[in-house]
């Protein structure tokens, strides 16, 4: 033990007298110093913990700890060799062991001063955000296994590499495998060609979508993956340390010495295999799910683009009126859950069949309907076929209840990113996820065959407008463990039970926090409120000139402000429950030449398709634009024309685009130069008529099943007709 500690002494003092080593340290404090100044200053919008791993993680800092401590590891193991201080030590009575030991212990302290550094950055700064005491110490926890552990494992991997080689070029030989994990990681994801097994080779935690910090849900539900991987991770950096003592100047080694090292060796080598087998099956029972999920959604068509149909209003002639909800959450993603249902047919025609849809994985035990004899049912995949024995009557309610219950755990197309769970201290499930029955034969994911993937697939989710709001009441009880609260899109009535109207009823759970604004109830991380706070004051003015304006619910009820991967919608933007991004905070009304651009957000505006030569593509433009006309005129924003025709020909991207030259976009232009003169008509005539003519036009674009189906001139023909009557 005296000499262990006289090794370590010595080569800690030759270590604390490497200029680059000590720079290093220096450089990487002020580095953190520099980032979280930069936060404060610019006011980043998004939480403390949310920024450290993007910088942690993202912004490759932890890949550059890696190489650096790989580097110091074949430093240390080299150093004698190269000044020949290893012949003097042979001399010395010191066993090989104790020697390659304290040298590994002082290559080990370095290693724990860089993550010693990190975990006061990120302890420290964390503790003056919002963070609870079990939440800090978690955030804390997994630093130190990734940091730490990713750390251990490289830096004696290049300790072993650094006896084992003896020409300098094993620095490049550890740079080139550092080289190929970061290639793995920058290229192999669950979207790319490649097999992302092959991500799990990092000494980290790498199975995430960008970042492992997930918004409000934090890092909940990664704790029992990396505990495995980082230990295995550790595992193998002590077996290239017991290989070394094993293999290292063997004749200087009694008998008993190797057969101990090897034991060492087999019993450590055995436990992080196992933790590794385990770790790898799992991932691999994770894409085998993932990979039957596509397969049941794969469609024969090649649709082109992820957001076909997703502006689509569900094609049913049945309205979901009321839905009554009593649901158990068990943990581990299973759900139980009896659903009383509300339900009108509007139709014409005579029919016996109700079509419902759930999510296939939460298998129904059990379905009757009220006063309605024996009716059949049938589950098949995410569609629920009801067939009755006399025709449904129009316009009379109908009474269903459901009884349900499974997994609801989703991926979305990119296997490292869930998009739908419900595990302790996290929760996720929304309209698109199928917890609860919805009116219409619909899908809830589409896949198509693409050979660029390595699943031969391409995965969206399909999110369809509802025919109108449902209103809802929903009791829970949850048998999971959990400190943070639960929240939906609908009021809270007390502890458990909820209720209100809505067209996506979601349920979150996570590190969050509520605000009303004017009503409307806002959503956010604790870190963000107080700017989506100040985001939405900025809006209602133009919610509520929208609502008064056109007639329809355009005041949103619930204003959730989240980045998780899946939370919100490719595209459409439902009115009643908006989702934004964190990222979107960061757009100001300065931003905008014309504020009301920023102020006021049209309905269906992010559901256009921009860019194609086409009649709807047209007719949209024409009525987008009209829209603008209407309220910039009512903000008096920055309006320098005197008539809506000469607003739209100087301003509209497709009289600046339309320089096709074919006879087919001679034509379209032709019919749109007229539509300009009949609405230019209107604003000449009178405003106050122009504004009654948009607002028709936004109603027809409205029941429209699919924005291509809007077609302008017939909605301002069907206008004339009201109007002459």
């Amino acid at each position: 033990m005296r000499k262990l500690l006289k090794v370590i002494r010595f080569e800690g003092l030759l270590l604390l007298r490497n200029r680059v080593a000590i720079s290093f340290l220096i450089l990487y404090a002020l580095f953190w110093a520099g980032a979280i100044g930069y936060y404060v200053m610019a006011e980043v919008p998004e939480p403390r913990a949310g920024y450290f791993y993007e910088m942690l993680f993202r912004q490759y800092t932890l890949w550059v700890l890696l190489i650096v401590s790989g580097w110091a590891g074949v430093h240390l193991a080299r150093k004698d060799r190269v000044s020949g201080f290893e012949q003097l030590f042979l001399a010395w009575n010191v066993k090989n062991d104790v020697w390659l030991f304290g040298k590994w212990i002082v290559l080990q302290s370095y290693v724990g001063v860089i993550t010693s550094i990190t975990l006061i950055v990120c302890g420290s700064w964390f503790g003056l955000g919002s963070y609870g005491l079990l939440d800090w110490f978690q955030h804390m926890i997994y630093v130190l296994l990734n940091v730490g552990g990713g750390m251990l494992f490289y830096s004696s991997l290049g300790f072993l590499l650094g006896h084992a080689m003896r020409s300098r070029f094993v620095y490049l030989l550890l740079t080139a495998l550092w080289g190929v994990m970061v290639w793995a990681q920058l290229n192999i994801t669950g979207v790319s060609s490649w097999n992302p097994k092959w991500r799990l080779l990092a000494p980290y935690d790498s199975v995430y979508y960008f970042s492992p910090f997930e918004d409000v849900f934090e890092l909940a539900g990664r704790f029992p993956e990396v505990w495995v991987h980082q230990t295995a991770a550790i595992l193998t950096g002590v077996c290239f340390l017991l290989l070394l003592l094993s293999v290292y100047r063997i004749f200087r080694m009694e008998v008993w010495e190797r057969r101990r090292g090897w034991s060492m060796l087999l019993v450590v080598f055995i436990a992080g295999t196992t933790l590794a087998t385990f770790r790898y099956e799992a991932f691999e029972e994770k894409m085998k799910s993932h990979r039957e999920f596509v397969e049941e959604r794969m469609v024969e068509e090649d649709t082109g683009s992820f957001v076909a149909g997703m502006n689509d209003r569900a094609d049913t002639s049945f309205t979901m009126d009321r839905t009554n909800l009593e649901v158990r959450l068990f943990g581990g993603d299973q759900i139980k859950a009896k659903a009383m249902l509300t339900v009108t047919y509007h139709g014409k025609e005579r029919t016996k069949r109700l079509d419902l849809t759930l999510l296939g994985s939460l298998k129904i035990a059990d379905l009757v309907a009220e006063n309605a004899g024996e009716i059949e049912w049938e589950q098949e995949g995410d569609q629920i076929a009801v067939m009755f024995p006399e025709p449904i009557a129009a316009e009379q309610p109908l009474h269903l209840t459901l009884q349900y219950e499974g997994s609801i755990q989703q991926t979305s197309d990119d296997l490292m990113a869930e998009s739908s769970f419900a595990e302790p201290d996290r929760i996720n499930l929304s309209k698109s996820s199928g917890w609860y029955p919805l009116i219409g034969k619909r899908s809830l994911w589409k896949a198509y065959a693409h050979n660029g993937r390595y699943f031969n697939a391409v995965l969206y989710k399909v999110s369809e407008r509802e025919p109108s709001p449902t209103d809802f009441t929903v009791k829970i009880e949850s048998e999971m463990p959990t400190k943070n609260p639960l929240v939906m899109s609908i009021a809270q009535q007390d502890e458990m039970t909820f209720s209100g109207r809505s067209t996506d009823l979601i349920l979150l759970s996570g590190n969050l926090t509520e605000r009303s604004v004017s009503g409307i109830r806002v959503v956010a991380h604790p870190d963000l409120i107080e700017l989506a706070v100040k985001r939405v004051e900025e809006k209602v003015s133009g919610w509520k000139f929208l609502e008064q304006w056109l007639g329809d619910e355009l005041v949103p009820q619930t204003v959730f402000v989240i980045s998780a991967p899946g939370f919100a919608d490719p595209v459409y933007d439902d009115p009643l429950v908006q989702k934004w991004g964190a990222w979107a905070l960061r757009i100001k009304e300065e931003n905008y030449y014309y504020k009301t651009d920023y102020l006021v957000q049209l309905p269906f505006a992010n559901g256009m398709s921009w860019g194609e030569i086409s009649k709807p593509a047209y007719d949209r433009d024409l009525f987008v634009q009209a829209m603008k006309w209407v309220v910039r005129n009512h903000f008096q924003d920055r309006v320098t024309h005197t008539h809506f025709a000469d607003f739209y020909r100087e301003s509209s991207y497709w009289t600046s685009t339309s320089a096709s030259g074919s006879q087919d976009n001679a034509v379209l232009r032709e019919r749109v130069e007229k539509l300009i003169d009949v609405l230019g008509e209107y604003d000449i005539k009178d405003r106050t008529e122009f504004k009654r003519v948009v607002s028709f036009l936004y109603k027809q674009f409205d029941r429209s099943k699919t924005p291509d189906e809007f077609d302008l001139e017939e909605a301002l023909k069907l206008y004339r007709q009201t109007e002459e009557l």
